[in-house]
């Protein structure tokens, strides 16, 4: 007979968690990846843009310089009519040449500040892509028996606990950081048994499943949630006020499980 369905929220398959995960995983290396793609060439851009700029300052300096010098010779000569600029020419040309080494000045203020801020862009891009992530997943070793209104489910077998943000003592992840997290659970019952389960972060619920399976029949529904959470945060998973009936299942062939990881 066919299981009796009633969805709250989004339902899967187990396999489809590990799916999920694997590509949002993909998905954030390959932007990861562009992004710092993006960030390596404009920065080499702007350092050729500096180098150049620099090289053309000194080269004016050294022009400026050797002006200067001839002027200072010419107007010691004894021919004062010989020299190579009036005085008004001086300042004009003086004028002109300072005011284009004024905007090669600022082109190249320009451009380090914009090369100190793409470098600041990618310290915090390097910095974000090497913090170690946050993962866990575990499940139920074995069938827990007929439940109570409003129960903590306990998920005792751990195979990923990185950043050591879950205890299987008592089912409740404690949030290590601060950020978007993915939450997913699966719930396995067996024929007659109905259950609706509620993703809780502290008092609250941000996510909830139901099944009511039929007579002679098996079944396993879940539940995905993307949320933000705060650092200190209990994250579980509990049976709901109403609508429990029987034991929740999980075995060698099919686990009860509770997972979740951090996105950014």
């Amino acid at each position: 007979m066919k299981a009796k369905l009633e969805y709250f929220s989004k339902i899967n398959k187990t396999s489809q968690s590990g799916a999920i995960y694997d590509q949002i995983k993909q998905d954030a290396e390959a932007i990861k990846d562009k992004d710092l793609k993006i960030l390596k060439n404009e920065t080499l851009l702007l350092r050729q843009k500096y180098e150049s700029l620099s090289h053309e300052n000194e080269e004016i300096k050294k022009n400026l310089h050797q002006i200067n010098k001839v002027i200072y010779e010419d107007r010691n000569t004894s021919n004062m009519n010989t020299r190579l600029l009036t005085t008004e020419e001086w300042v004009t040309f003086s004028a002109f040449v300072n005011r284009t080494l004024g905007h090669i000045l600022e082109d190249q203020n320009k451009a380090n500040q914009k090369l100190n801020n793409i470098s600041t862009k990618m310290s915090g891009k390097l910095y974000s892509s090497t913090k170690k992530p946050v993962a866990f997943y575990a499940y139920m070793s074995k069938h827990t028996p007929t439940i109570t209104v409003q129960y903590p489910l306990t998920f005792d077998v751990v195979k990923t606990n990185i950043g050591n943000g879950y205890h299987s003592s008592t089912g409740v992840f404690i949030v290590p950081e601060t950020g978007i997290y993915v939450f997913t659970w699966t719930i396995r019952m067996y024929g007659g048994y109905k259950h609706s389960t509620q993703l809780m972060v502290n008092t609250n619920e941000i996510g909830i499943i139901h099944a009511d399976v039929n007579h002679d029949s098996d079944f396993s529904g879940s539940g995905i949630v993307v949320t933000h959470v705060n650092a200190g945060d209990n994250v579980f998973v509990r049976t709901h006020a109403s609508w429990n009936i029987g034991a929740i299942n999980s075995n060698s062939s099919g686990r009860s499980s509770f997972a979740g990881w951090k996105l950014s």
